[in-house]
């Protein structure tokens, strides 16, 4: 028996040295197809970008960055999306650490332009989702959790969100997610182009992705949702009045483990000249990140979330769906965020 427990305990350590060199062999951002292939094209064509943005989908599917360049007069390719689809609160955290430590990366690098998010439970299933598993370390767990635990968030929906950033966490130490994500890798399921979108600077608008004939292109029911934007007027009523609602609710308040981590990267961004911008984009309704906006200084903040201002980010002129914008949608954002980055 001793014996049995002994072969067990060394195959066991064996594993977990195997998991861990695996892991560090692996790209950055390897769970995230997005943050791997556009990581490597700015690598692979040593492209150094003046102005960088980090988010979600909301981001990737807003920001253009060649008509960026054009309204701010740089020369086109000043400008790259770093966004995309399952880059969450804390993946962008994480993307930020990587941006700042890679110096080839972040060289010439002038604006860091980085998306406010709440935290959110991780969705799908915790056994299949690498997506929003694969960057849990424990650091970036452990601040997530802690923010989580000060927000005034009910206890019920901590206790939702301690779970699934803790089985995350667990999932990625076991590398229980190794295997998906190492298959995208070698046998991807969208190619470079897919990703990074036809003009190859990140930006891919909804119109070119849910006009695919892929059908994996549209698994996720993109036309479905585009139709149920323009045929449901209650729905159109109700993101717009969450909007206006996440605005006066001053009762959410921020972790101080975020307040703190967003402070310490604009510190550090200033140590290195550049210009960090946290952002808030239309078609949200969280609180939380607007009270976590409320912290930032105000040179270091753009607000293109408010329904007053911007009331036709809101309309079916220019939104695809409930949380994203069409084609002119984005290039109407694209021209506000021009215009604050301009003049704040």
């Amino acid at each position: 028996m001793p014996r049995l427990l002994l072969k067990l305990a060394l195959l066991v350590v064996a594993l977990v040295i195997a998991i861990a060199i695996l892991r560090a062999s692996l790209p950055y951002g390897w769970g995230n197809p997005y943050v791997v292939h556009k990581l490597e094209q700015l690598s692979e064509r040593d492209i150094k970008p003046r102005q960088l943005i980090i988010g979600s989908s909301r981001a990737y599917r807003s920001v253009i960055p060649d008509l960026l360049d054009s309204l701010m007069g740089a020369p086109t390719g000043t400008t790259y999306n770093l966004a995309g689809p399952g880059i969450s609160a804390g993946q962008c955290f994480y993307l930020a650490d990587h941006v700042l430590a890679d110096t080839a990366l972040s060289g010439g690098l002038r604006t860091l332009v980085f998306e406010l998010q709440d935290h959110a439970p991780i969705t799908g299933n915790l056994g299949t989702n690498v997506r929003e598993t694969y960057w849990h370390g424990v650091r970036h767990w452990w601040m997530t959790c802690a923010a989580v635990i000060q927000s005034n968030r009910k206890w019920t929906t901590k206790t939702i969100l301690l779970r699934d950033h803790s089985l995350a966490l667990l999932r990625a130490s076991l590398g229980l997610g190794l295997y998906s994500g190492v298959r995208e890798l070698f046998m991807p399921s969208r190619t470079r182009q897919e990703l990074i979108g036809a003009r190859n600077d990140g930006f891919r608008d909804l119109e070119d992705e849910s006009g695919s004939s892929d059908e994996r292109e549209v698994h996720s029911g993109l036309r479905e949702r585009h139709q149920e934007w323009f045929a449901n007027t209650a729905l159109r009523s109700k993101v717009m009045n969450n909007a206006r609602s996440s605005r006066t609710d001053t009762l959410a308040r921020p972790g101080s483990a975020d307040v703190d981590r967003l402070h310490d990267l604009i510190e550090r961004c200033e140590a290195r000249g550049i210009r960090f911008i946290a952002w808030l984009p239309p078609l949200s309704n969280s609180a939380y990140a607007h009270a976590l906006f409320r912290t930032v200084p105000v040179d270091h903040r753009v607000d293109l979330h408010d329904p007053y201002r911007f009331p036709e980010l809101y309309t079916i002129e220019h939104a695809f769906d409930r949380g994203h914008l069409d084609r002119s949608g984005a290039e109407l954002l694209t021209r506000y965020l021009a215009q604050e980055l301009i003049d704040p």
